[in-house]
């Protein structure tokens, strides 16, 4: 990243912020935000605004902007996330994540990027049985927001053998830490259990708990982003999570422990799209980048508790 240009779409969103602390500290020449401020705000660019970042107010549904400049990389990480979100507003999610991306892969074809790094998802596996997931796992996803995922891996790769664009498809697990707001539509169970911990109000677990997820730290997400743009993988898409799967029922415990919460949760129907099981094979992404997560659950959840305290 020294010295190189580089742009990250969706860069103010939870991953994003992360993301962007990590590359200021490899001293790039610039870096460019592309974000529509649809799920953060301008104040969320000011501990920024004393490197050399530039803010780009754009929806990525639309033609993105010129930068008049060479570009090195680019990490696109702007969606709309939300499973849910994806039934109710199907055209969006697919404006935004699907056309978006093409948007993505035309400016990197314009500006001869030399890597784009994007965010898949483990949605793409919908509810394969075949637990830990590997890469080479059938994908049949079972919802709006897990197929426009799918269908971006396919676009990447007609750009790679057409043009010769080099990309990375990484396929976030259960993503958690520091920033990620409890009250958005794109929460996860965790920020919304931790802070509703902290407040002490009624925590709901959707179906019987049992069903498992493979919760991974946002800054190890952060380092496997920069990893992937470092490596010498020219064309692939990689798992990324800790590779330990984590029912909810036993979440539940571990945050109520750090919390010092008491109540019982409530137990409701399971939601539309919502996954039994999921965790990820890691072992591709070790093997090829040399990359494994740092951070434990308890130790990701005690970070979280302590930003929320504070």
């Amino acid at each position: 990243m020294t010295d190189k240009i580089i742009v990250i779409t969706g860069g103010l969103g939870f991953i994003g912020k992360h993301l962007i602390r990590e590359v200021v500290l490899t001293n790039p020449t610039k870096i460019y935000v592309i974000d529509d401020l649809s799920n953060s705000s301008e104040n969320d660019f000011e501990e920024f605004k004393e490197h050399p970042v530039e803010l780009i107010i754009h929806d990525v549904s639309t033609k993105l902007p010129d930068l008049n400049t060479s570009i090195d990389y680019i990490f696109h990480l702007a969606a709309l996330v939300s499973v849910p979100e994806s039934f109710e507003h199907p055209l969006r999610t697919h404006q935004v994540n699907e056309t978006g991306f093409i948007n993505v892969l035309e400016f990197c074809k314009v500006y001869n990027v030399k890597k784009l790094i994007y965010a898949s998802s483990c949605a793409v596996y919908g509810s394969s049985p075949n637990v830990p997931l590997a890469e080479s796992e059938r994908v049949v996803p079972e919802s709006p927001y897990g197929l426009t995922k799918l269908n971006n891996e396919y676009y990447a790769r007609f750009f790679h053998q057409a043009y010769g664009l080099e990309s990375i498809g990484l396929r976030f697990f259960n993503v958690f830490g520091p920033g990620q707001k409890p009250i958005s539509a794109y929460a996860g169970v965790i920020s919304i259990f931790m802070d509703r911990a902290k407040k002490d109000l009624e925590l709901t677990i959707y179906g019987n708990g049992e069903q498992f997820r493979d919760f991974i730290y946002v800054e190890d997400i952060a380092r496997a982003l920069i990893a992937a743009s470092e490596s010498q993988v020219k064309m692939g898409v990689y798992n990324v999570g800790t590779g330990k799967p984590t029912s909810l029922n036993d979440l539940f415990q571990t945050i109520a422990h750090i919390a010092a919460y008491k109540k019982a949760p409530i137990y409701a129907a399971p939601r539309l799209g919502d996954v039994e099981k999921s965790c990820a094979d890691v072992s591709r992404i070790e093997n090829d980048m040399n990359y494994s997560p740092t951070y434990s659950l308890e130790e990701g959840l005690l970070e979280l508790y302590k930003s929320i305290k504070n």
